[in-house]
Protein backbone atom coordinates (compact mmCIF):
# COMPACT_ATOMS: atom_id res chain seq x y z
CA UNK A 1 0.00 0.00 0.00
CA UNK A 2 1.54 3.28 -1.07
CA UNK A 3 0.71 6.79 0.01
CA UNK A 4 0.55 9.55 -2.54
CA UNK A 5 -0.44 13.21 -2.80
CA UNK A 6 -4.04 12.29 -2.00
CA UNK A 7 -3.15 11.55 1.61
CA UNK A 8 -1.36 14.89 1.98
CA UNK A 9 -4.36 16.71 0.53
CA UNK A 10 -6.67 14.82 2.90
CA UNK A 11 -4.51 15.68 5.93
CA UNK A 12 -4.35 19.33 4.85
CA UNK A 13 -8.15 19.54 4.57
CA UNK A 14 -8.59 17.78 7.92
CA UNK A 15 -6.18 20.24 9.56
CA UNK A 16 -8.14 23.20 8.18
CA UNK A 17 -11.38 21.69 9.43
CA UNK A 18 -9.93 21.10 12.92
CA UNK A 19 -8.56 24.66 13.03
CA UNK A 20 -12.01 26.08 12.18
CA UNK A 21 -13.69 23.91 14.84
CA UNK A 22 -11.15 24.95 17.51
CA UNK A 23 -11.74 28.64 16.71
CA UNK A 24 -15.53 28.29 16.84
CA UNK A 25 -15.33 26.34 20.11
CA UNK A 26 -13.20 29.12 21.64
CA UNK A 27 -15.83 31.68 20.56
CA UNK A 28 -18.62 29.54 22.04
CA UNK A 29 -16.83 29.22 25.39
CA UNK A 30 -16.22 32.97 25.44
CA UNK A 31 -19.93 33.65 24.88
CA UNK A 32 -20.95 31.18 27.58
CA UNK A 33 -18.53 32.92 29.93
CA UNK A 34 -20.24 36.24 29.19
CA UNK A 35 -23.67 34.80 29.96
CA UNK A 36 -22.46 33.60 33.38
CA UNK A 37 -20.59 36.77 34.39
CA UNK A 38 -22.02 38.40 37.52
CA UNK A 39 -21.55 42.14 37.82
CA UNK A 40 -21.21 41.82 41.60
CA UNK A 41 -18.16 39.58 41.17
CA UNK A 42 -16.28 41.90 38.82
CA UNK A 43 -13.47 43.51 40.80
CA UNK A 44 -12.03 46.94 40.14
CA UNK A 45 -10.12 46.47 36.90
CA UNK A 46 -9.50 50.12 36.20
CA UNK A 47 -6.26 49.32 34.41
CA UNK A 48 -8.11 49.09 31.08
CA UNK A 49 -9.54 45.70 31.98
CA UNK A 50 -12.15 44.25 29.59
CA UNK A 51 -15.44 42.88 30.91
CA UNK A 52 -18.58 41.54 29.25
CA UNK A 53 -22.01 41.22 30.84
CA UNK A 54 -25.64 40.56 29.96
CA UNK A 55 -28.62 42.17 31.65
CA UNK A 56 -31.64 44.45 31.39
CA UNK A 57 -31.18 48.07 30.37
CA UNK A 58 -32.53 50.47 32.99
CA UNK A 59 -32.98 54.21 33.16
CA UNK A 60 -30.67 55.93 35.62
CA UNK A 61 -30.65 59.51 36.84
CA UNK A 62 -29.61 60.54 33.34
CA UNK A 63 -33.07 59.76 31.95
CA UNK A 64 -33.94 59.09 28.31
CA UNK A 65 -34.17 61.13 25.13
CA UNK A 66 -36.60 61.17 22.20
CA UNK A 67 -35.18 59.27 19.23
CA UNK A 68 -36.01 61.32 16.08
CA UNK A 69 -37.22 58.54 13.77
CA UNK A 70 -38.81 56.30 16.39
CA UNK A 71 -40.48 59.11 18.35
CA UNK A 72 -39.90 56.95 21.44
CA UNK A 73 -37.88 57.32 24.61
CA UNK A 74 -34.46 55.75 24.14
CA UNK A 75 -31.41 55.16 26.29
CA UNK A 76 -29.03 55.29 23.35
CA UNK A 77 -29.22 55.14 19.59
CA UNK A 78 -27.16 54.83 16.45
CA UNK A 79 -27.98 56.39 13.11
CA UNK A 80 -26.45 56.46 9.65
CA UNK A 81 -27.31 57.53 6.09
CA UNK A 82 -27.79 55.17 3.16
CA UNK A 83 -27.07 56.81 -0.18
CA UNK A 84 -28.12 55.44 -3.56
CA UNK A 85 -25.78 57.10 -6.03
CA UNK A 86 -26.20 56.95 -9.82
CA UNK A 87 -22.74 56.84 -11.35
CA UNK A 88 -22.03 58.02 -14.87
CA UNK A 89 -22.04 55.13 -17.30
CA UNK A 90 -19.86 54.54 -20.33
CA UNK A 91 -21.27 55.06 -23.78
CA UNK A 92 -23.95 52.50 -24.60
CA UNK A 93 -24.31 51.31 -21.00
CA UNK A 94 -26.99 52.06 -18.40
CA UNK A 95 -26.12 54.16 -15.38
CA UNK A 96 -25.07 52.09 -12.38
CA UNK A 97 -26.65 52.67 -8.97
CA UNK A 98 -24.37 52.03 -5.99
CA UNK A 99 -25.22 52.04 -2.29
CA UNK A 100 -22.96 53.94 0.11
CA UNK A 101 -23.30 53.97 3.90
CA UNK A 102 -22.10 56.84 6.03
CA UNK A 103 -20.26 56.42 9.32
CA UNK A 104 -22.46 55.36 12.22
CA UNK A 105 -23.31 58.22 14.58
CA UNK A 106 -23.81 56.94 18.17
CA UNK A 107 -25.82 59.07 20.59
CA UNK A 108 -27.13 58.46 24.06
CA UNK A 109 -26.88 58.98 27.76
CA UNK A 110 -25.42 56.88 30.52
CA UNK A 111 -27.74 54.07 31.60
CA UNK A 112 -27.73 51.11 33.97
CA UNK A 113 -27.54 47.40 33.26
CA UNK A 114 -28.88 44.90 35.82
CA UNK A 115 -27.94 41.24 35.51
CA UNK A 116 -30.00 38.19 36.50
CA UNK A 117 -28.46 38.20 40.00
CA UNK A 118 -29.32 41.81 40.84
CA UNK A 119 -25.90 43.30 40.13
CA UNK A 120 -25.95 46.78 38.59
CA UNK A 121 -23.34 48.58 36.50
CA UNK A 122 -23.28 51.91 34.70
CA UNK A 123 -22.74 52.05 30.94
CA UNK A 124 -21.31 55.06 29.10
CA UNK A 125 -22.24 54.53 25.42
CA UNK A 126 -20.04 57.38 24.18
CA UNK A 127 -17.69 56.19 21.41
CA UNK A 128 -19.35 52.79 21.45
CA UNK A 129 -20.40 50.43 18.66
CA UNK A 130 -24.19 50.25 19.04
CA UNK A 131 -26.41 47.71 17.28
CA UNK A 132 -29.97 46.98 18.31
CA UNK A 133 -32.90 44.92 17.02
CA UNK A 134 -35.32 47.88 16.93
CA UNK A 135 -34.44 49.58 13.64
CA UNK A 136 -36.43 52.07 11.61
CA UNK A 137 -35.86 53.62 8.19
CA UNK A 138 -36.81 57.18 7.37
CA UNK A 139 -38.21 58.44 4.05
CA UNK A 140 -35.97 58.53 0.98
CA UNK A 141 -35.00 62.08 0.08
CA UNK A 142 -33.76 62.99 -3.38
CA UNK A 143 -30.72 65.22 -3.74
CA UNK A 144 -29.17 66.03 -7.14
CA UNK A 145 -30.50 62.81 -8.65
CA UNK A 146 -29.33 60.65 -5.76
CA UNK A 147 -31.42 59.42 -2.83
CA UNK A 148 -30.57 59.53 0.86
CA UNK A 149 -32.30 57.56 3.59
CA UNK A 150 -31.76 57.93 7.33
CA UNK A 151 -31.62 54.70 9.38
CA UNK A 152 -31.89 54.60 13.15
CA UNK A 153 -31.62 51.83 15.74
CA UNK A 154 -32.39 52.35 19.43
CA UNK A 155 -32.12 50.73 22.86
CA UNK A 156 -35.21 51.07 25.04
CA UNK A 157 -35.52 50.61 28.82
CA UNK A 158 -36.22 47.00 29.83
CA UNK A 159 -34.55 45.35 26.82
CA UNK A 160 -32.00 42.58 27.30
CA UNK A 161 -28.62 43.94 26.28
CA UNK A 162 -25.06 42.64 25.97
CA UNK A 163 -22.23 45.01 26.90
CA UNK A 164 -18.51 44.54 26.36
CA UNK A 165 -15.92 47.19 27.17
CA UNK A 166 -13.35 48.61 29.52
CA UNK A 167 -14.32 49.03 33.17
CA UNK A 168 -13.47 51.13 36.18
CA UNK A 169 -14.94 52.09 39.53
CA UNK A 170 -16.64 55.51 39.71
CA UNK A 171 -18.60 57.33 42.43
CA UNK A 172 -22.17 56.09 42.46
CA UNK A 173 -24.67 58.65 41.19
CA UNK A 174 -27.71 59.08 43.42
CA UNK A 175 -30.47 61.69 43.04
CA UNK A 176 -30.75 61.89 46.83
CA UNK A 177 -27.03 62.27 47.54
CA UNK A 178 -25.22 65.59 48.01
CA UNK A 179 -24.29 66.99 44.61
CA UNK A 180 -25.93 63.97 43.01
CA UNK A 181 -23.30 61.62 44.44
CA UNK A 182 -23.53 58.92 47.08
CA UNK A 183 -20.77 57.63 49.32
CA UNK A 184 -20.50 54.34 47.40
CA UNK A 185 -18.80 53.34 44.18
CA UNK A 186 -20.15 51.67 41.07
CA UNK A 187 -18.71 49.70 38.19
CA UNK A 188 -18.79 51.65 34.91
CA UNK A 189 -18.31 50.02 31.50
CA UNK A 190 -17.08 52.40 28.82
CA UNK A 191 -15.03 52.82 25.64
CA UNK A 192 -13.01 52.98 23.55
CA UNK A 193 -13.85 49.64 22.00
CA UNK A 194 -17.24 49.46 23.72
CA UNK A 195 -19.91 47.17 22.22
CA UNK A 196 -23.57 47.53 23.20
CA UNK A 197 -26.06 45.28 21.41
CA UNK A 198 -29.37 43.50 21.86
CA UNK A 199 -28.40 40.83 19.35
CA UNK A 200 -27.37 37.41 20.57
CA UNK A 201 -23.59 37.16 21.05
CA UNK A 202 -23.76 33.76 19.33
CA UNK A 203 -24.99 35.54 16.19
CA UNK A 204 -22.33 38.22 16.50
CA UNK A 205 -19.39 35.81 16.71
CA UNK A 206 -20.81 33.31 14.22
CA UNK A 207 -18.44 32.95 11.31
CA UNK A 208 -19.06 32.13 7.68
CA UNK A 209 -19.42 28.51 6.56
CA UNK A 210 -17.10 29.03 3.59
CA UNK A 211 -14.05 27.82 5.51
CA UNK A 212 -15.46 24.56 6.93
CA UNK A 213 -17.21 23.64 3.67
CA UNK A 214 -14.02 24.31 1.69
CA UNK A 215 -11.91 22.34 4.17
CA UNK A 216 -14.34 19.41 4.04
CA UNK A 217 -14.29 19.47 0.23
CA UNK A 218 -10.48 19.43 0.22
CA UNK A 219 -10.38 16.52 2.68
CA UNK A 220 -12.93 14.51 0.69
CA UNK A 221 -11.12 15.19 -2.58
CA UNK A 222 -7.83 14.07 -1.06
CA UNK A 223 -9.40 10.95 0.41
CA UNK A 224 -11.04 9.97 -2.87
CA UNK A 225 -7.82 10.58 -4.77
CA UNK A 226 -5.92 8.35 -2.32
CA UNK A 227 -8.51 5.58 -2.69
CA UNK A 228 -8.21 5.95 -6.45
CA UNK A 229 -4.44 5.40 -6.19
CA UNK A 230 -4.85 2.41 -3.86
CA UNK A 231 -7.29 0.73 -6.23
CA UNK A 232 -4.87 1.25 -9.10
CA UNK A 233 -7.31 2.90 -11.49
Amino acid sequence: MRFGPGLLIFLFGAALLWSWWATEEKKRRTVLGVLKTRISRISDVSGNGIVAVRGRAKTGVWGTFAAPLHAEDALCAAAWNKWRVSEVAEAGKAAEVKVHLSDVEPTGRNFLIEDDWGGVARVDPTDGWLEFSDQKEGPELERDGDTCQRIETILKPGETVYVLGRSKSVPEVSPSGPGGMSSGTQLMIHGPGLIVTTKSPFAIVAGTLIWPVSALAVALAGGLFQIYEWCGF
